[in-house]
């Protein structure tokens, strides 16, 4: 299972900011890889080191140190690693109505490079957002500094687009999601062999195809929730053809059934 964010209020005057941050380095290989990732805030990662790219919805992003990939909610996103190495990063999960409201309003989210004059800033803001010794007020007011330097024109995210092969795929994929019968259908939409399409997705994306496309379900499925549809409608609409089978993914990579993580993210709205 995917790690998933747990956000704890970090200021009762800032309104419904909620936050949670950490900083990990770690030596990685296939053994402690945690998957793909879906959470219903919003989440920045900040590149240290590590041989990695970055997958963000149909993009697929080089990463250098410094680096910034924002993620919206119900966006699928997870690191591909090139070789084993020493992945440093920080992880910054919240959550806000006026915040959000502001991201999506100024389309801040992908890959964003920040200029030479905010990187020390950035990192600084970063240390101490990891920080339990800071004052929940000042770990507030830092969030908000850290949402304005990604919003400078200079930090804005240009999308870098997947190669020529792929990305034509990965929107195949999503705009026939909940139809898609398997490899085949991609391979003849696109006169490839499946074993190319197969190779494509270990090589270039890091993950098989079946589970990259269980993720994009999963991921349809979260959304659908939050738009407060049943769990039984949610399970179809998102592609699923079992409800059995689609509780134990769900519970798999959210850590909970469907109609609990329902329950708890409108208890969260109130």
């Amino acid at each position: 299972m995917a790690l998933q964010p747990v956000l704890s209020e970090i200021s009762p005057s800032a309104g419904d900011i909620k936050m949670s941050a950490y900083y990990s380095e770690q030596i990685y290989d296939e053994k402690n890889a945690d998957g793909t990732h879906i959470h219903s805030c919003f989440e920045i990662y900040a590149n240290v080191s590590g041989d990695v790219s970055f997958l963000h919805d149909r993009e697929i992003y080089d990463i250098q140190p410094f680096d910034i990939v924002l993620s919206h909610p119900s966006d699928v996103h997870y690191c591909i690693y090139h070789s084993k190495c020493a992945h440093g990063h920080f992880c910054v999960w919240f959550a806000g109505e006026a915040i959000s409201e502001f991201l999506v309003r100024r389309g801040i989210k992908g890959r964003i490079r920040p200029s030479a004059d905010n990187r020390e800033k950035i990192i600084n803001i970063l240390n101490l957002l990891c920080s339990d010794d800071t004052d929940r007020f000042i770990r507030m007011a830092k969030l908000v500094e850290l949402i304005t330097l990604l919003d400078e024109k200079e930090g804005k995210a240009v999308p870098e687009r997947s190669s020529n092969k792929m990305r034509p795929i990965l929107k195949y994929i999503d705009d026939h999601l909940v139809e898609l019968s398997g490899i085949g259908d991609v391979a003849k939409e696109f006169f490839i062999a499946e074993s190319t399409v197969y190779k494509m997705f270990h090589t270039q994306l890091g993950i098989s195809f079946n589970k990259y496309i269980e993720t994009r379900r999963l991921a349809l499925a979260e959304r659908l929730l939050r738009s407060d549809l049943s769990v039984t409608d949610a399970c179809f609409l998102s592609g699923f053809t079992d409800c059995s089978r689609f509780i134990a993914k769900f519970k798999e990579k959210f850590g909970t059934t469907p109609l609990k993580y329902k329950k708890m993210i409108f208890e969260n709205k109130q």
